[in-house]
C-alpha cells in the first residue's frame, strides 16, 4: 500500500461524497488481516485510491489525513463501511496475541523444566564421578607454621 498526504479541504470533499469501501488485505508479515475502510477517492486500472477513516471514541467516522493506495490484485474489497470487519479483525488479532503468549510462556515453562531435569542429571552423575576420582591432597595443607 502506498499512500500521500492531502489537505483539509481536499479531505472534507473526498469524504463528503459518501461513497465507502472496505479493503481487506492480508498482512504479510503478522499472517494477520489488515482491514481499512475507505472513502473512495478513485478506481485505477491497477489501484483502487481512498482515504483511510477510523471511528473515534465516540463511535463517529472521521477521515485521516491521508489517501492510500491499494493493488486491487492483493486486496480484497467490499462496498460500504464494513466495521464488523474491521472489529472481526481486531477480535482476532487480540485472540492471536493471546494465543502466542501462551504458547511462548508453556515452551519456555516446558524448557525449564527440561533444562532443570538435565542439571539434576548432571548433578548426579558429577557427584558420582568425584567419589570415583576423588581430589588431589594439597601438599600445602599438612604443613605447620613456626
Amino acid at each position: 500500500m502506498n499512500s500521500r498526504n492531502i489537505s483539509d479541504e481536499e479531505r472534507q470533499q473526498i469524504f463528503d461524497r459518501g461513497v465507502f469501501k472496505t479493503i481487506v488485505r492480508k498482512d504479510p508479515v503478522y499472517e494477520e488481516h489488515d482491514v481499512t475502510v475507505i472513502a473512495l477517492e478513485s478506481v485505477g486500472t491497477k489501484y483502487i485510491h481512498g482515504l483511510v477513516c477510523h471511528k473515534d471514541d465516540s463511535g463517529k467516522v472521521e477521515p485521516n489525513y491521508w489517501i492510500g493506495s491499494y493493488d486491487k490484485k492483493t486486496v480484497k474489497v467490499f462496498d460500504g463501511q464494513r466495521w464488523d470487519l474491521v472489529d472481526q479483525s481486531r477480535i482476532y488479532a487480540t485472540q492471536r496475541r493471546e494465543h502466542i503468549t501462551k504458547r511462548n510462556d508453556t515452551e519456555r515453562q516446558i524448557l525449564y523444566e527440561c533444562e532443570r531435569k538435565a542439571r539434576e542429571e548432571c548433578y548426579a552423575q558429577m557427584a558420582k564421578w568425584d567419589l570415583e576420582n576423588p581430589r588431589p591432597k594439597d601438599p600445602l595443607d599438612s604443613l605447620d607454621s613456626t
